[in-house]
């Protein structure tokens, strides 16, 4: 047996229109195509399904209990494929997107305003979790994308790139930041070596930038030196405007620095630099959306930094 959905269809429009002409004209096929779709039904099943004549189309008893059974059949087949096209539906309307407390609080929430005026029908769900997680979150199919850093790329996941933030010396000023100075940033450097005799603080040895910044104090004396630690952006920006030492960090944190009394030059000779990424899973279907969102977080970043930095 290989009858299909189209074959009882056709068995059900002619029964409750007993006319071929009419079934044919209601399921858009002709009359010769139809009769040919009940021919290979009666075929299969061996008997007659219609006693037909000049003037009148009746089920026979074989008929008769095939309907039965062929109205259930597609009442079942339609509301299944109704679901399915909800359920697709919905998904396309939801993005779901994983990062860092930090990220989500100082970058994302102007990306999702942005993102609104090109997609107003889709929801953006943030998930705002330690950054272990964010990988966790893509690889389990919780979240469609994540943003962050991430060091090494790593089987399954697509690593892509969306910008490369310098690395700027963070310092007490007497005046709050504008938003401003986040496009100027590149006209105000400070090199390495002028860092020697700053009081610094950090954070803990154990996290990956700070053991990319070491590396880079390391020629002037400073590398894993005891200094008062921090796990957290905010608390790290906090305590420099407290005024309890200069701190070395991505230029990502501008954005939680605006408004502050605090001031940022990038480091150079040499330049440092670190590569926010876009993770999604590996043969995962995304979201029609997901490109738009990667496209609005580099419009946004490239509108608050400045132009010397690139896009990824």
């Amino acid at each position: 047996m290989n009858s299909t959905t189209r074959h009882l269809r056709a068995l059900v429009q002619i029964a409750r229109l007993k006319s071929f002409t009419r079934a044919a004209e209601q399921l858009h096929i002709t009359q010769a195509g139809l009769s040919s779709m009940i021919t290979e039904l009666e075929s299969q099943l061996g008997c007659r399904l219609f006693e037909r004549t000049t003037r009148s189309v009746a089920l026979t008893a074989t008929g008769t209990l095939l309907l039965a059974s062929a109205e259930r059949i597609l009442e079942i087949f339609d509301s299944t494929i109704a679901r399915i096209d909800e359920t697709t539906a919905s998904s396309r309307r939801l993005l779901s997107v994983a990062a860092t407390p930090f990220i989500s609080s100082s970058l994302l929430p102007t990306v999702c305003a942005r993102f609104r005026e090109v997609w107003p029908d889709v929801h953006v769900r943030i998930r705002d979790t330690v950054h272990s997680e964010v990988r966790e979150l893509v690889e389990s199919g919780e979240c469609d994308l994540g943003i962050g850093i991430f060091f090494k790329p790593t089987s399954g996941m697509e690593r892509t790139p969306i910008f490369d933030f310098d690395f700027v010396y963070v310092s007490r000023s007497d005046r709050l930041m504008r938003e401003s100075s986040l496009r100027s940033l590149s006209q105000r450097r400070v090199f390495w070596s002028e860092l020697k005799h700053q009081p610094l603080i950090g954070m803990p040895p154990s996290h990956a930038i700070q053991r990319l910044v070491d590396a880079h104090l390391k020629p002037i004396g400073r590398a894993n030196e005891d200094r008062p630690v921090y796990n957290s952006f905010h608390t790290l920006l906090s305590m420099v405007e407290a005024g309890m030492g200069g701190a070395i960090l991505p230029s990502f944190i501008g954005g939680a620095a605006v408004g502050r009394r605090l001031n940022l030059q990038i480091i150079d000779k040499p330049r440092l630099s670190l590569q926010l990424y876009s993770v999604s899973k590996k043969g995962r279907e995304l979201p029609e959306s997901a490109q738009d969102f990667k496209d609005c977080l580099r419009e946004i970043i490239a509108k608050r930094w400045s132009s010397e930095q690139s896009v990824g």
